[in-house]
């Protein structure tokens, strides 16, 4: 993957402009075509999305903030029932891009996910990289989620591929977390 300081400067200033905005109740999100200004070809959006996210994860890094960037790669919704349809590669993923929503990247207090209102959520570890390399500090999960208002009418679960940042897990002295078993749902902790 080449640098593209153009995309660097395009997320600092993002980051400069919104960080100020972030806290629990309010994650901030841009996704990925307003983010360069521009429509993105289909083939281009998991490359840049991913080149994106690492350089957030790059300007987080530097600031030394309690923000935990996140990628969102949204799936084509399949059913109102857990499906557990995770992509196997990334030709799979590819084929399961909704037509209309590009992918988007999250600003997020780590404490995001501990005091969400009530949802259903099923994740487990994506079965392959979308890095050339392994970052550490760097996880990348599939999820089938839905609100309160999904689960009382019955309503379709939204399917995503996320790219998490875990700040602590960067230093040497920490280990991987264990991760916690509950049905089909693998979950990592969040920042405590």
């Amino acid at each position: 993957m080449r640098h593209n300081i153009a995309l660097e400067k395009q997320i600092e200033g993002w980051v400069s402009a919104n960080l100020k905005h972030v806290s629990l109740d309010n994650p901030v999100s841009i996704h990925i075509d307003m983010l360069v200004g521009k429509e993105v070809e289909r083939s281009q959006l998991i490359p840049l999305s991913i080149e994106a996210f690492i350089a957030l994860v790059k300007r987080i890094r530097k600031l030394q903030i309690p923000i935990q960037p996140t990628l969102a790669i949204p799936l084509v919704t399949l059913s109102n029932r857990v499906e557990m349809a995770a992509p196997h590669n990334l030709e799979t993923l590819e084929s399961q891009l909704p037509d209309r929503e590009t992918p988007s990247l999250y600003l997020l207090d780590p404490n995001t996910w501990r005091g969400c209102e009530n949802y259903e959520e099923y994740k487990a570890p994506l079965g392959f990289s979308l890095l050339a390399r392994s970052t550490k500090g760097i996880y990348f999960c599939y999820r089938e989620l839905r609100d309160g208002l999904a689960i009382k009418n019955n309503w379709e679960f939204a399917r995503a591929v996320y790219a998490e940042f875990y700040p602590e897990l960067t230093s040497t002295k920490q280990k991987a977390p264990n991760r916690k078993r509950k049905g089909a749902t693998a979950v990592w902790p969040l920042r405590r």
